[in-house]
């Protein structure tokens, strides 16, 4: 399986200025590295979830269809389409598909196999993924985690990375949301 992200999310789950309220900062000159900061605190959470937080458009390719084919970057909001590769090697639309969570794990099932050629990319599922409203503890961790970036900006202290400790601290907010990579 090869997943290639095609849209990039185009907002934040936090607002600078709610991370400002949170870390009590007041002028606006760390205005792009607080934003930076929210940026990095997302797509840590993401990594280390395995979720998509915002909204993403990706692109999954695989050799053959599976039935109920477990999805990678939960929650999906939507499948754009399901294409398979013909023995020209052009892509077809299929359309006897639906999709349905099972637990956390957004699944494809097939209602009919296609005839498809014999390929690494044979397969491309373009689907939507990331939360409608995403969750308030992921927001409150994200919080924490800028504030707590921009109040220990040095690396080191007494030779533990405050970045780590305090990320390892707040990552327990989120194993609730942790699912198993495929």
């Amino acid at each position: 399986m090869q997943l290639v992200q095609t849209v990039a999310p185009t907002s934040e789950p936090i607002l600078l200025e709610d991370v400002k309220a949170f870390a009590v900062v007041f002028e606006d000159m760390d205005d792009d590295l607080l934003t930076s900061f929210i940026t990095v605190a997302r797509e840590d959470a993401e990594n280390y979830t395995n979720r998509q937080i915002m909204s993403a458009t990706y692109e999954l390719y695989t050799d053959c269809l599976i039935q109920d084919m477990k999805m990678p970057k939960n929650p999906i909001q939507s499948i754009t389409k399901i294409e398979y590769m013909d023995d020209n090697g052009d892509y077809q639309l299929l359309s006897d598909y639906y999709l349905y969570g099972d637990g956390d794990i957004f699944k494809v099932h097939f209602d009919t196999f296609v005839s498809h050629k014999s390929h690494k990319k044979a397969i491309k599922i373009t689907f939507v993924a990331g939360y409608v409203t995403v969750p308030e503890t992921i927001k409150v961790y994200l919080k924490h985690i800028v504030s707590t970036m921009y109040e220990n900006r040095e690396k080191f202290v007494v030779g533990v990375s405050v970045n780590e400790m305090v990320g390892n601290m707040y990552k327990s907010m989120l194993d609730k949301y942790r699912v198993q990579p495929l």
